[in-house]
């Protein structure tokens, strides 16, 4: 296993070839919860270059493996302990096929595929597979288990399909810029949200695909204003028209969450300026130049916020952290 911090990359290629399928099925049961491995007997060798990282509370993988079948038993599953794991991928190279609570999924090119890994499952690709998978704590998906299994099969029915098939490939295209970003675990809250929703309306789970749809909307609407604070014209209204709804569906919306928009824009705002204050290799840059930065272009109505937020003036603030 090398590199420190937020990736962790395996890769077979370093092991003498003998090795290598014992060291695959070691790795596997910790990162894919697979008990058993087995390479083929058609198979002429045994590969795997495994890359994961967190993106707040989600583990993404990206796996490039020989044709190999892995499961889990049921007896295996019932000594498991800790919260269970769903997984939810897209396959880009290879095929194969994964069967669990009796139904059987085919894997095909650029198709999405969902497993419950910590209950019995068999996984079996047949060609050289390249995917890309993320990694949801089962206690975070806010479903039952149930909705998770009716769902597999139905994946393509639900209309967040091509939605969530392109986020997940976004979130793989660039690893270090994402998770480096100030917003990296509201990205993996709002990504489990985006799971949450389609779990449900795959599984035609009434009860849980409206609230589902809504938190996804407004997970995506925090994620947009956190990447645009900087904007002056950071509105409402340039919200609701970036996400093709009206301003009354988005005011519903946060309202049911309790959040008061434009304050909340104003709140984030001078959270950027206050940190920037604060931070010594930010010192040559002026308070006007800091809060003009962060989207306030009113110097007077930039200092009774900040003042009434936090108790002290703006240069008293910077003063207290030097």
């Amino acid at each position: 296993m090398e590199g420190a911090g937020v990736l962790q990359v395996y890769d077979t290629a370093s092991l003498a070839r003998h090795e290598r399928a014992d060291a695959i099925a070691t790795m596997m049961r910790e990162a894919a919860h697979a008990s058993v491995w087995e390479q083929p007997p058609t198979a002429h060798e045994a590969e795997l270059r495994l890359e994961s990282w967190n993106l707040g509370p989600v583990r993404l993988l990206n796996t490039r493996t020989s044709p190999h079948r892995a499961f889990r038993t049921r007896r295996q599953a019932r000594g498991s302990s800790g919260p269970p794991v769903v997984a939810l991928g897209v396959t880009l190279r290879g095929d194969g096929f994964q069967t669990q609570s009796g139904t059987r999924v085919a894997s095909a090119r650029n198709a999405l595929y969902l497993l419950e890994m910590s209950a019995p499952f068999e996984h079996e690709r047949h060609t050289t597979t390249w995917a890309y998978t993320l990694h949801v704590p089962g206690d975070q998906l806010g479903l039952p288990l149930d909705s998770v299994h009716r769902a597999r099969g139905a994946l393509a029915s639900s209309p967040l399909y091509r939605l969530m098939s392109r986020h997940l490939r976004e979130l793989f295209r660039d690893q270090s810029a994402l998770t480096a970003d100030p917003a990296a675990a509201q990205l993996g809250a709002a990504t489990i949200e985006l799971v949450r929703a389609l779990v449900a309306s795959a599984a035609h789970d009434r009860r849980h695909a409206r609230p589902a749809l809504d938190a996804v909307f407004l997970e995506q609407v925090k994620f947009f204003v956190d990447t645009n604070l900087a904007d002056p014209d950071l509105t409402p209204t340039a919200i609701a028209a970036a996400h093709h709804v009206s301003e009354r569906h988005l005011y519903k919306v946060c309202a049911a969450a309790g959040i008061r928009l434009e304050q909340w824009i104003i709140t984030r705002r001078l959270e950027r300026v206050r940190d920037e204050l604060a931070d010594p290799a930010a010192r040559h840059r002026t308070i006007a130049a800091v809060a003009y930065r962060w989207g306030f272009v009113n110097r007077s109505h930039f200092a009774q916020r900040f003042r009434a937020a936090y108790g002290v003036t703006a240069r008293e603030w910077r003063a207290l952290n030097r």
